[in-house]
């Protein structure tokens, strides 16, 4: 496998052909031929050829061991990217040509392209010229000796290619694993799915399984294969691995010789194949795997599956593909798509690999560096294998620590490891996905793609070709789904988001090696000189690397750091150096998010080859230079988070712009939008009088797609005027949102009419899919809002019409799927004006109806009429008393509306709700504060009891104030959720019997049934997965109504969450000693129950288990109904305000806790003992948090007191814990992955030595509080990752010491700091600190001298500090931008005043930390 390949691959493919596209570009040629250039450029388009030519046949003929070609492929990309540059330099120049003489009547443009361009090309061209033949020279010499070097090292093989051959993959039906990890569910459902003998239209059905390569999709396919259950039920079973041959010759001969045993000829031709085959499966039921498919071709398909229609019915064929397109093209059932392991699984097969016959316990150190490295493999059980055989053949922490910091893609790999797997996933790739793919190794792991963003960077880059006359962007999307149908992007779970997997990431790094280039941290800070593509993380203590090739960079991305808050992030000043701009002369995609940069330079204008900038959440830029505007190739500026006053008048000249992403209150500034012609998206319009901003600006951007939204519409003051701005020629439009301000009142008939007059004028195109219509004074809806006008319309919302009153023919339009009025005080009733005077069918499609803020409806059309609807939302409704008949349709003859979901909030005067139950497809019934309905009972069944809500699936009634009966949910065939919270309710919820009691129910959550004493039959819930209980008070016991002791094994037997609060009289839980309580319940919370003193034991499967003001004397123990082979699951463990606990030594902290994470307890006033010498066996425990537990180890001394923790711990905290504090400094001297630690109200803790803090490489964040005997504070200078400080109320501790280079090194934050005595020397040597606060310091008599030396300081905060009577007399640091102060001595306070005004006048003023 060879990375120069897999440039040499796209580059030939993508990169090559996109300069002969610019060569060929007709505005360049009549460049070239207007000064004497056009034989030169000529001959550059015949180099260019035969290079396109030259690296197709290198890709055959490649060997990575040929260093001469290796360097030549990058000698020849050189030479390819300065002529790219000088033909974007010729593209500049025409654009630039259009731009200035816009508007010139001139009939031929390329008559006057040139007249100007002379400075730029010299008098006769020579300085463009002299680079052209340059360029075609070097080009044509690297040609010549790359043919020379490949005819040199051609073997005689008749042009076979030789290194970079892959043998085909084989795979058999043999498993070659003992134990195959954390596949049983996805093993039970294919079996599942295979034995359905329905499954499929035909005789066979086909299976797809898909994956990324690795993921363990064969391994699937060979449990199934071998299950005794697939054995029994298939007649005959077949195994064929296709890999990227799909030859229906080879394939159909192979699948005789499995059926059969017996070897065929290969003389036999396909015709005689298949009679043999289709003889040997006749009548037969078969199972087949066609393992390793990579073909799209349907026809292939569709031959190899003509005999295999001969089966008998039943059969099935079982398809592992990493190729989602490949899987919805021939598969007849729902693929499964395999996703990593879940990390318990994970960590079993990735411990046997790494450890092999070593036991873990014996190497504590090792199991916690390999948790941390399975955890960067994200379950891929292909890299288990990998790393593991590279961990297995030396235990030693060194090698083990040299692999856990290296990146999968930088470890040695055999050719059937992870990459290699995954490198033939690239290879199929056609070269235009290849390069697009290469790219996105520039951004860093776990990253969130948006499609649409990701799109634009490639075309800035060049990367998507044009096709025909299909939009750009169009092309792009389609690139982009092909990647994410090959398993190269996958959905995250954030929606229209996307993700790619790490090791995907690590083989895009691996191909891009040498081009693209991310520096993370500050661990690797070279860059290669071949670099391209380069990504920085930067920070106020990470600036960015001197780098010599920052003139060849086509992309520099700063802080691209995906994450749900970016503007969260807050930085002081700007991370960039003044040079930067200078050097970037040949930037196609600029990205600078949180540099905190002021403004943008003017310099940003001689970029002219920049295509793409975002400068997104740089808060403090309030304007943008002129020369922007001189990007005339730009074609995406992204502005989030900016706080932009206004834009440059020549904005309108960025003709190629075609994305502004910015706040919509921002677009208004931009004088003339209407000229930027290419505008392929404009969120939001706000409408002004003033020239450049009148609604006419929109008239000539008719490129627009998605959704336009245009407010301030009561500025538009007739119709001609509203129709200057052409709605109805933007075809591309596929929603329009229309409003007028939400506070304007249109008081005379004049301005009703003027409103009318506008909305008819903005008639939008017939394409149209969605509009919506906000704060529209009108009376009527425009003419056009009908069938004719709008025949494509399928969503229409009418929002705060506050007169609007008709609504004719809105009923008739075909496609209207969803339909939303709110705020529309003036609607009485929705029937005969929704269709006019025609007697034509009301909605034929509609689907939804939300009603919401009409107080004056009263009557409903006859909603039985509505054929398609599927949803009615009802909110504040306050005149609607019933909802009858009209709803459910004439129930004698069976016409029933199919109504999936019905949502009733804040409806007062609501009384009845005939019929319900008569609804067949109602899925979901959610009611609040529906006060005046008293019953939900028999009258809802009618008298068809047995049909009532026979698809119900969610039934919520929240603050139903009069309800007073429910009737038998428990029959209810369909539900899965229920929530109820309600106060008067009879125990009819409940009667029903127990065979026939909830069968599906998933979630039960029941709240504030004052009355109930007793909970009936809860333990017969087959399908219950969640269960809360909360605010029962007159409950004392559980164990008789919530699961019967005689039938605990099978009580609540898929029961995961469990949460039990507000219980105060609940007193006793019983259960059966030897029983098996909950076996899969993994969360268990039980609040504020202070009379429960006992919990039954928890189940081995319990992953959290939570208490808060609960009055336990003691932790339960696990289950001892689990056979010994079990182990404990639990990960969480927190305790909060449990009184009565003394003794937490026995129970589950006895016992081994192989998955513990966190701990916590807080505030459990009599707890006097722990098992502090147990807690180094907790070998993934990270969190320890012991909070005022005062007599903790009171009862012991000496060494029984010292707490032993194991070196996973990142965050410890100990806080008023009696006599633990006596383990302290002690206890951390192996906490070598701590980040966090608090010591709060610790008496006993004395010092902490240089020794200890050695250990502590990674701890960046310490609190130390009122710690009475702490003296002193050693080596703080060694800790390397500090970047906060908190020490306060430390009254003996002195803190003047530095290190042995008079600095404080990274230290980010100094808060709370008591300076009472001669500290002060010490602030002089915090050179790199941000932030100081001096808060509640009593004593302190003054501030720091030399407090304005301290360079970085940019935040300072005084509070409390009452004998501090002035500032220095140097004053403050001219760098401060955040001052903070209060409580403070009169005088002091004048002068800060006094500061912070001056601060306020001359802009300083930001203040970050708030």
């Amino acid at each position: 496998m060879s990375t120069a390949l897999a440039i040499g691959g796209w580059f030939a493919q993508g990169f090559i052909q996109t300069l002969l596209d610019k060569a060929s570009n007709c505005a360049i040629k009549q460049l070239a031929r207007r000064r004497g250039l056009h034989d030169d450029l000529r001959r550059l388009r015949t180099s260019l050829l035969r290079i396109h030519a030259i690296l197709d046949k290198a890709e055959t003929r490649w060997n990575h061991q040929n260093t001469s070609l290796v360097e030549l492929v990058r000698l020849l990309k050189d030479a390819a990217f300065d002529a790219e540059d000088l033909l974007e330099e010729f593209e500049y120049q025409a654009v630039k040509q259009k731009v200035e003489h816009r508007g010139d009547q001139i009939s031929d443009f390329f008559s006057f392209c040139l007249t100007t361009a002379s400075e730029w090309l010299g008098a006769d061209g020579d300085d463009a010229g002299t680079r052209l033949r340059e360029i075609q020279g070097k080009l044509c010499d690297i040609a010549a000796d790359m043919m020379d070097v490949m005819q040199l090292s051609a073997p005689d093989d008749g042009g076979r290619q030789f290194d970079s051959k892959m043998v085909r993959r084989e795979t058999s039906s043999f498993l070659t694993e003992n134990v195959v990890f954390g596949r049983d569910q996805e093993r039970e459902k294919v079996v599942q799915l295979l034995l359905d003998s329905g499954s499929g239209d035909g005789n066979f059905s086909v299976l797809p399984l898909v994956g990324i390569g690795g993921v363990g999709k064969t391994t699937l396919a060979q449990l199934v294969y071998n299950d005794h259950r697939v054995g029994n039920y298939f007649h005959l079973k077949v195994w064929v691995c296709v890999s990227d041959n799909f030859d229906v010759k080879r394939l159909t001969k192979e699948m005789i010789e499995c059926a059969t045993k017996v070897e065929q000829s290969d003389k036999l031709n396909l015709d005689t194949l298949q009679q043999i085959l289709k003889e040997k499966i006749a009548s037969e039921r078969f199972l087949l795997v066609l393992d390793d498919v990579w073909s799209e071709n349907r026809d292939d398909w569709e031959k190899l599956c003509a005999p295999l229609r001969f089966a008998a019915q039943g059969s099935k064929i079982i398809v592992t593909t990493r190729d989602t397109k490949i899987a919805s093209n021939i598969g007849t059932m729902k693929e499964i798509s395999l996703d990593g392991l879940e990390d318990d699984a994970y960590w079993e097969l990735f411990k046997k690999c790494a450890f092999g016959s070593v036991n873990p316990q014996e190497h504590l150190e090792l199991e916690v560096i390999g948790r941390k490295i399975a955890g960067k493999l994200k379950g891929s059980p292909l890299a288990a294998k990998t790393l593991g055989s590279l961990l297995r053949s030396d235990v030693s922490q060194e090698h083990w620590r040299t692999i856990m910091e290296s990146e999968v893609w930088q470890l040695p790999q055999a050719e059937n490891e992870i990459l290699p797997v995954l490198w033939l996933s690239y290879q199929h790739l056609p070269g235009h996905l290849k390069q697009c793919f290469a790219f996105c190794a520039v951004f860093h792991k776990d990253y969130l793609f948006y499609k649409h963003e990701l799109i634009q960077t490639w075309m800035a880059e060049g990367f998507i070709a044009p096709q025909g006359n299909k939009r750009v962007e169009d092309v792009g999307s389609s690139y982009f789904h092909e990647l994410v149908n090959r398993s190269f992007f996958q959905e995250s779970r954030w929606r229209g988001r996307y993700v790619m997997h790490d090791l995907i990431q690590d083989l895009a790094q691996f191909i891009s090696v040498g081009e693209c280039h991310r520096i993370d941290d500050d661990k690797s800070k070279e860059i290669p000189s071949t670099t391209r593509h380069l990504s920085v993380a930067l920070t106020e203590q990470r600036t960015l690397v001197d780098f010599s090739g920052y003139n060849k960079l086509r992309t520099l991305m700063i802080n691209n750091q995906r994450n749900q808050y970016p503007y969260m992030t807050k930085v002081n000043s700007c991370l960039l150096p003044h040079s930067l701009f200078n050097r970037l002369k040949r930037i196609h995609v600029l990205v600078l998010q949180k540099c905190g940069m002021k403004e943008l330079p003017d310099i940003i204008g001689d970029l002219i080859q920049l295509r793409y900038l975002d400068i997104s959440y740089n808060a403090r830029i309030q304007r943008l230079p002129e020369s922007l505007c001189d990007l005339y190739n730009l074609q995406a500026l992204r502005l989030w988070g900016c706080h932009l006053q206004s834009f440059p008048q020549g904005m309108n000249k960025l003709i190629n712009l075609r994305q502004l992403h910015v706040e919509d209150k921002i677009i208004s500034k931009i004088h003339e939008v209407g000229k930027l012609i290419s505008l392929q998206e404009l969120s939001a319009f706000k409408v002004l009088k003033n020239h450049g901003n009148k609604l006419s600006e929109l008239g000539g951007l008719t490129q627009l797609h998605g959704t336009l939204r245009i407010t301030n519409l009561e500025n538009v003051g007739s119709q001609e005027e509203a129709s200057n701005a052409k709605l109805h020629s933007k075809q591309y439009l596929e929603a329009l949102e229309l409003e007028w301000a939400a506070d304007q009142v249109s008081s005379s008939e004049h301005e009703l009419l003027v409103s009318e007059e506008v909305l008819l004028g903005l008639q939008p195109h017939h394409f149209l899919k969605s509009l919506t219509i906000t704060g529209y004074s009108g009376a009527t809806v425009p003419s056009w809002l009908d069938v004719k006008m709008l025949p494509n319309l399928g969503t229409l919302k009418l929002e705060s019409c506050r007169r609007l009153e008709g609504l004719s023919y809105i009923g008739q339009l075909p496609h209207l799927k969803v339909l939303r009025m709110k705020r529309m005080p003036v609607v009485k009733q929705m029937s005969r004006e929704l269709c006019g005077r025609t007697k034509s069918k009301l909605f034929p499609r509609l689907e939804e109806l939300v009603l919401e803020d009409m107080p004056a409806l009263e009557e409903f059309p006859n909603l039985a009429q509505l054929p398609c609807l599927k949803i009615i939302h009802m909110k504040n409704m306050f005149a609607v008393k019933h909802i009858g008949r009209e709803l459910y349709g004439d129930t004698e003859s069976n016409c029933f509306l199919p109504l999936e979901e019905l949502v009733l909030q804040d409806m007062p005067a609501l009384e009845e709700l005939p019929n319900l139950g008569q609804l067949p497809h109602l899925k979901v019934i959610h009611m609040k504060n529906v006060s005046a309905l008293k019953l939900i009972g028999r009258e809802l069944c009618g008298s068809r009891e047995k049909f009532w809500f026979p698809r119900l699936q969610v039934l919520v009634l929240k603050n139903m104030l009069v309800l007073e009966e429910l009737p038998s949910l428990g029959q209810l065939p369909c539900l899965k959720v229920l929530r109820i919270k309600v106060t008067k309710v009879g125990h009819g919820l409940f009667s029903a019997t127990r065979n026939t009691w909830f069968p599906r129910l998933e979630e039960l959550k029941i709240k504030g049934m004052l009355t109930f004493e007793e909970l009936h039959s809860l333990e017969k819930l087959p399908c219950l997965k969640v269960f809360r209980i909360e605010g029962l008070p007159a409950v004392k016991k559980m164990g008789h109504g919530i699961c019967d002791s005689t039938c605990q094994r099978e009580a609540f037997p898929r029961l995961e969450e469990l949460v039990l609060r507000d219980m105060p009289a609940w007193e006793e839980w019983s259960w059966a000693e030897r029983g098996e309580l909950f076996s899969c319940l993994r969360r268990l919370k039980i609040e504020q129950c202070p009379k429960l003193n006992c919990l039954p034991p928890i189940p081995h499967s319990l992953i959290k288990l939570e208490l808060w003001q609960v009055g336990l004397t003691g932790l339960p123990g696990l289950c001892k109904g689990i056979s010994s082979t079990g182990t404990a699951s639990l990960s969480l463990l927190q305790i909060i305000q449990c009184p009565n606990l003394r003794n937490l030594g026995e129970g589950l902290l006895s016992n081994h806790l192989p998955h513990i994470n966190a701990i916590r307890i807080w505030a459990c006033a009599e707890l006097l003992w722990l098992p502090v010498k147990r807690f180094r066996e907790f070998t993934t425990l990270e969190n320890l948090s012991i909070r005022n537990c005062p007599k903790l180890m009171s009862m012991t001394q000496g060494e029984e007191n010292d707490l032993l923790l194991p070196p996973s711990i990142k965050e410890l905290e100990l806080c008023d814990c009696g006599n633990l504090g006596r383990s302290l400094p002690g206890c951390l001297h192996n906490l070598s992955s701590l980040t966090q630690l608090a010591i709060l109200n610790c008496p006993y803790i004395v010092s902490f030595p240089r020794e200890v803090m050695l250990h502590l490489k990674e701890l960046g964040n310490v609190r130390i509080r009122n710690c009475d005997g702490l003296g002193s504070i050693e080596g703080l200078q060694v800790l390397k990752s500090l970047k906060r400080l908190e020490i306060i109320g430390c009254p003996r501790l002195l803190l003047n010491e530095r290190d042995e280079q008079g600095e404080f090194l990274s230290l980010l934050e100094l808060s709370k700091v008591m300076f009472d005595r001669e500290e002060q020397e010490l602030v002089h040597s915090l050179t790199a600190l941000r932030r100081l606060e001096f808060l509640s310091c009593k004593n302190l008599q003054s501030l720091p001298t030399e407090l304005h030396t301290l360079p970085s300081l940019r935040a300072l905060v005084v509070t409390d500090c009452p004998q501090i009577q002035s500032l220095p007399e140097k004053g403050l640091p001219t760098l401060l931008t955040d001052l903070g102060f209060d409580y403070c001595h009169p005088v002091l306070t004048a002068q800060l005043e006094k500061h912070l005004a001056e601060m306020n006048n001359s802009g300083r003023f930001h203040p970050v930390y708030a």
